[in-house]
């Protein structure tokens, strides 16, 4: 017989030596090992026992048995061993299919497979430790985009680090992890936006370029109210109170691959916006558009009251007005983007002295802070004039008391 029969009583001795310790602990050559039983399953009726290993030292295998045992008691699912960090943002997607909306989910979706899945994707999520992250981050800031050509920006690799978060608390709620890795993980910078307003000169030609066209509208709303575009595409005739001159923006279109969609503003809130004259005017001229087109259009009119729409009344995707705005900006000769007029209308208000919490509201911020994390410079800027102006304001007043001999 040779040394390796199972039938051989001396081979069954030589393994029982092997592997000898007490009370979930072993000793297996030179490595401890923990052994972890789980209750009964309520369905097979039949224990389920994970090894953990190996350990260096018999404490370290103590230790982990009694994490694990702590684990099991409080509910965390500590059994998938093998579960990774694809299976877990898989699980998480198809979790939060119903509570995100669609063009959320389409991005969640492009940012784990493009970015996450091909450098840590396959990790075991128990293995999962902060310098996995840290070397995840590394390579998408110098090599990140497509093909290699190029890292990502600060603020693109600060979404993968938020959903990241996002999934790994999940988890722990979730009982299937024990704690967040991310906490220990601190993310890159973030990228300063581009901020370019539009100047004085280029509105009047983009304005006159946009004259008599369908997107007449739609610029002049996006330069005077600050509106997002699927804000624009949104707007109905009962949104506008010309009476009170306001504008009431309750919802976005959204843009997925199923189509264009009806959703809450990107911060879920409502807010109103005083129309300017220039406003006023458009709409007033496109009242008589709109009633014109539903008329020669006659039972084929899609009357759902959209201001920005085609001649049979239906809405167009946020992206077609970017389009019409890039032909009609690049045919006035100004290089300028649609969110640039969001950007001109921030920076007016600014500079006419509007405080930092109007101008959230205004532009439909969540909070200030983000309203000084885009427009810092010009803020400053401002604050700068006033300071000289109280400055100058002070100069005067002493030199008045010199002049009195005070």
């Amino acid at each position: 017989m040779s040394g390796g029969d199972k039938n051989n009583p001396e081979s069954k001795k030589s393994r029982s030596q092997n592997l000898r310790g007490k009370a979930g602990v072993y000793k297996r050559g030179n490595v401890w090992l923990s052994v972890i039983e789980y209750p009964p399953d309520p369905e097979t009726k039949k224990r389920k026992r994970v090894w953990l290993g190996g350990f260096k030292t018999q404490q370290e295998a103590i230790e982990a048995r009694d994490k694990a045992r702590y684990n099991i008691r409080n509910g965390i699912d500590v059994a998938p061993q093998k579960l990774s960090v694809r299976d877990l943002l898989a699980r998480w997607l198809e979790n939060s299919k119903t509570r995100i909306g669609a063009k959320t989910y389409q991005e969640y979706e492009a940012l784990v497979s493009r970015h996450i899945y091909p450098r840590i994707g396959s990790v075991q999520i128990t293995k999962l430790r902060p310098l996995h992250i840290e070397s995840m981050y590394n390579d998408l800031l110098t090599k990140g985009r497509k093909n290699g050509k190029g890292g990502l920006s600060g603020t693109s690799v600060r979404h993968v680090h938020g959903l990241l978060n996002t999934v790994l608390e999940w988890a722990v709620r979730m009982r299937i992890v024990s704690h967040n890795v991310m906490k220990s993980v601190i993310p890159p910078n973030r990228a300063r936006p581009d901020v370019e307003a539009l100047t004085n000169d280029e509105i009047v030609k983009v304005l006159d370029a946009a004259k008599g066209s369908r997107w007449e509208t739609a610029i002049k709303l996006a330069l005077s109210t600050g509106m997002r575009r699927g804000e624009i595409g949104a707007i109905t005739w009962s949104s506008i109170d010309l009476e009170s001159k306001t504008i009431t923006i309750r919802a976005a279109l959204s843009e997925t691959k199923a189509g264009v969609t009806v959703k809450t503003t990107k911060t879920g809130r409502t807010r109103t916006v005083p129309l300017a004259p220039l406003a006023i005017d458009a709409l007033k001229e496109r009242r008589q558009q709109y009633a014109a087109e539903r008329l020669a259009a006659g039972p084929a009119y899609m009357d759902e009251g959209y201001i920005v729409a085609d001649p049979l009344g239906r809405p167009y995707a946020p992206s077609a007005l970017s389009d019409a705005f890039r032909k009609i900006a690049k045919r006035a000769g100004v290089k300028k983007r649609l969110h640039d007029t969001r950007h001109t209308f921030a920076t007016i208000l600014i500079g006419s002295g509007t405080d930092v919490r109007t101008t959230a509201d205004l532009l439909g911020h969540s909070t200030p802070t983000v309203t000084l994390s885009i427009y810092s410079h010009q803020i400053l800027g401002h604050k700068e004039d006033a300071v000289a102006k109280v400055g100058e304001r002070l100069q005067a007043a002493i030199a008045g008391q010199k002049r009195h001999g005070v």
